[in-house]
């Protein structure tokens, strides 16, 4: 059975931020994110390894901006939205649930979330994927994903 959701994907962006205007409520993403060139020592290489780690979090700050829109407005409408970051392998390793709840009468929303680090277990295309589910259902549905390539460029240490 195909659920039908009160909201529509419409977009969504990663980028370093994003400002909306006081005056017209227009937003402007500032920096859009396609790569990221992370440094790394072999020794930090080898010491995440050898320590057990799951991969390296880099202290980078961005957003993922998404544009939800809905055609009813003469009701107030939930849902549950999630950000999943997914690594080269298909292995999830950062999500993100937020509820949604709009009142009669709104059409738009946007949603900005911030985030201040990036794991990253390896090099290769990563996937931001954008899941929503209605609030009587267990599952999430993917409506949209974006990627995002990573790139680890090694370091002496002695020099970084």
């Amino acid at each position: 059975m195909k659920t039908t959701f009160p909201l529509t994907h419409i977009w969504t962006v990663v980028c370093s931020r994003s400002s909306v205007d006081i005056d017209s409520n227009n937003i402007s993403l500032f920096n859009l994110i396609e790569k990221l060139t992370f440094p790394i020592s072999v020794e930090q290489l080898k010491e995440a390894h050898d320590q057990g780690k799951q991969g390296i979090f880099f202290p980078i700050e961005f957003e993922v901006v998404t544009r939800y829109r809905r055609a009813n407005e003469t009701q107030s409408d939930a849902m549950d939205a999630r950000l999943r970051l997914i690594n080269p392998e298909g292995k999830v390793i950062l999500s993100h649930d937020e509820k949604i709840a709009l009142k009669k009468g709104i059409s738009n929303l946007r949603l900005r979330n911030k985030f201040n680090g990036f794991p990253v277990d390896k090099a290769g295309t990563y996937w931001l994927a954008v899941e929503v589910k209605s609030v009587d259902d267990s599952s999430y549905t993917e409506v949209y994903r974006t990627p995002i390539d990573v790139v680890l460029k090694a370091v002496d240490s002695k020099n970084a």
